[in-house]
């Protein structure tokens, strides 16, 4: 089932958008983001953070996700051509429940 965790209603069409998201059960992959062809992301565990958190697509673990320790942070660039109507959903998990991730979009 998917989980649409990431903030609404803003014009990500247009310069970038930010938002920080609560991973709050280590049970659910939670999408944070669906990322379109020539939009580049940036994904940071936060610094508060007590334990990693997992970067990846969709049914993702804490054994099969990228890892992020608290403060580190993923860039990732989809690269297909910008109007193509290409995309890819990236989905995290915590290892504690109440980790959050942060991210910024710049299409």
């Amino acid at each position: 089932m998917e989980k649409d965790n990431y903030a609404a209603g803003v014009d990500v069409n247009r310069w970038f958008n930010t938002a920080q998201i609560d991973l709050a059960a280590t049970t659910l992959d939670y999408k944070i983001w669906r990322l379109r062809g020539g939009d580049a992301i940036i994904i940071k565990a936060l610094v508060g953070n007590t334990g990693n958190v997992y970067v990846g697509r969709q049914g993702l673990s804490t054994s099969s996700g990228f890892e992020l320790s608290p403060g580190e942070s993923l860039e990732v660039e989809y690269l297909p051509e910008k109007d193509s109507g290409e995309y890819i959903d990236l989905y995290a998990v915590c290892a504690t429940a109440g980790d959050d991730v942060c991210i910024i979009v710049i299409p």
